[in-house]
């Protein structure tokens, strides 16, 4: 009787022993993040084309900071991103020199505040608004 009792209670007592150690779940937070590093060429802002060449955002990961330029001006502020890929720039500051065409900066000063989240699509940058439309559209620059 003792020894079956015994050998009932082993398994429940050698159970109590057992510590449950937590194993990380793998995340990819950092390294997308770390994949928004860098400068983009702004193929497309407020759903038209971006047909100016030197149309760059750039993203400095370490410090949160953004810069834009258009060829002219430089847009440039702070930014966060988070979990499931959000993303909000905060309110920019501008140079302030007058430009021959200052439309597509304007246009990108207005929609910046409306970028929600991206995500990657092949070498594009998509950034979207709050339902989920493209607001900005970018391809990676070459280092």
């Amino acid at each position: 009787m003792k020894m079956k009792l015994l050998s009932l209670l082993f398994p429940v007592l050698l159970g109590a022993c057992v510590v449950p150690i937590p194993i990380p779940l793998p995340s990819n937070t950092a390294a997308t993040a770390q994949a928004l590093e860098g400068d983009w060429q702004i193929t497309e802002a407020a759903g038209r084309p971006v047909n100016v060449a030197d149309a760059v955002l750039s993203f400095h990961q370490a410090d949160k900071r953004f810069s834009a330029t258009t060829g002219c001006n430089t847009l440039f502020g702070g930014y966060t991103d988070g979990t499931n890929n959000t993303l909000r720039f905060d309110e920019a500051a501008s140079t302030m020199m007058a430009c021959p065409d200052m439309e597509t900066e304007q246009r990108l000063a207005n929609i910046l505040p409306q970028v929600r989240a991206y995500r990657f699509n092949g070498n594009n940058l998509e950034m979207t608004d709050s339902r989920g439309a493209i607001v900005i559209r970018g391809v990676r620059k070459d280092k």
